[in-house]
């Protein structure tokens, strides 16, 4: 009788031991699964904001920041401190930007990548490694 009954209450375990977790749900105090809603962010909402930009040009020994606003304009350091160019900006696929600068009336393809929670930016035609990247990471 005894393993009748241990049986019968080992049976359930063996059954629930191997439950999926779903990513998108935590337990509160009371131990209860509860949905919370992870939204992934676009390319476009990732860019949102002000970068400092970590490696600077050897001749640039000031700190520089970018900035890129929600309605596709912004700023890019300039040639000198305190000099900022006027951007806009449109992403055109999965890892290529359009950057335009009105007053030098030029436009740029440069591919961007996010790596580690910082923003990677290749000039057109540069080979993809860290070295020839301009590194930002989000402003505080």
């Amino acid at each position: 009788m005894k393993k009748i009954l241990l049986i019968l209450l080992c049976v359930p375990l063996l059954f629930s031991c191997g439950e999926k977790k779903d990513k998108n749900t935590v337990k509160n105090e009371n131990n209860d699964n509860i949905s919370i809603d992870v939204e992934e962010k676009t390319l476009e909402e990732q860019m949102i904001g002000k970068w400092k930009i970590l490696n600077n040009h050897p001749d640039m020994n000031w700190e520089s920041y970018c900035e890129f606003n929600q309605d596709g304009t912004g700023k890019w350091p300039g040639p000198y401190e305190g000099a900022n160019w006027n951007l806009e900006w449109k992403i055109l696929d999965n890892d290529k930007i359009e950057f335009s600068f009105p007053e030098a009336e030029q436009i740029m393809l440069p591919h961007i990548e996010f790596i580690d929670n910082q923003l990677y930016i290749w000039d057109e035609g540069e080979e993809r490694t860290k070295e020839n990247a301009t590194i930002c990471s989000k402003a505080k």
